[in-house]
């Protein structure tokens, strides 16, 4: 632990592996502005929420207000990193962006990587599972994405800030229609009873908004310290996509020595 503190291990990273950056900044921009990655930008999540829509929702699983998503995923994110400390990892092997990848190679090369039984498993789960026969398409993100489950301990941990972007629900001002249930693909809301909704308080919300917009802003909105942000995020977040896709260009530019590393 003592060599994160080190200016040397840091410039290893950064030249070695600035990918690894990344991760970094994920967990970072979801503490202050929501968990962005799960909601507009990754890839494995839209994938398999693109697949749902192609299966009639009668013969697919709905968990809102039915399974302890939590639980799930946060126990399996506690096995995860304690993996490491006993001499095992899970790491490639358990990555559901690698199968997509994968995938991408097979669909553009006609060239088909060798699958392992457990990309099988992960196909099974992620696509079929997870996928095809689950409303919404987000299984793997809302009980076996490590990444997602820290992304979203990381916005809990925000939403207690005023200075930081969060969702609100004021649940008195709610008419209980099932506007923002039908289209939460995280199916992170659910009926409690009569007239009465209930959400999963940010333990497995994407950030994706669309409540918010199936809602009047008095019932649902996302902003600071109780103003409603709307174009202003958007914007930040626009920023923060350009900004970042710079600098991962710039490290990776550094890493293939197309341009000298200062110092």
């Amino acid at each position: 632990m003592g060599a994160l503190l080190k200016p040397e291990f840091w410039e290893m990273v950064i030249v070695a592996e600035p990918r690894s950056l990344g991760i970094v900044a994920v967990f970072l921009v979801a503490f202050v502005l929501g968990p962005l990655f799960c909601g507009w930008l990754c890839a494995a999540g839209a994938f398999s929420e693109l697949l749902s829509r192609l299966v009639p929702e009668r013969f697919q699983i709905d968990i809102a207000g039915k399974v302890n998503a939590g639980a799930i995923r946060y126990g399996l994110l506690t096995g995860f990193v304690t993996l490491p400390f006993m001499g095992l990892h899970a790491g490639c092997a358990y990555c559901n962006y690698r199968v997509l990848d994968y995938l991408g190679i097979a669909m553009t090369s006609g060239f088909i990587p060798a699958l392992t039984s457990t990309y099988i498993v992960i196909i099974a789960l992620w696509i079929v599972v997870g996928g095809l026969f689950m409303k919404g398409g987000r299984g793997w993100c809302n009980f076996l994405c490590p990444i997602g489950a820290v992304e979203n301990l990381a916005y809990r941990g925000g939403t207690r800030l005023g200075f930081t972007f969060k969702l609100r629900y004021i649940p008195e001002k709610c008419k209980s229609c099932p506007n923002c249930l039908e289209v939460c693909p995280m199916r992170a809301i659910s009926l409690a009873g009569e007239g009465q909704w209930e959400t999963s308080r940010g333990g497995n919300c994407s950030g994706y908004e669309n409540c918010v917009a199936a809602l009047a802003a008095a019932v649902a909105s996302a902003g600071v310290a109780g103003r409603t942000a709307g174009r202003r995020r958007r914007l930040l977040i626009a920023c923060v996509i350009v900004v970042g896709l710079a600098l991962y260009g710039l490290l990776e530019a550094w890493k293939r020595e197309l341009i000298p590393v200062p110092g």
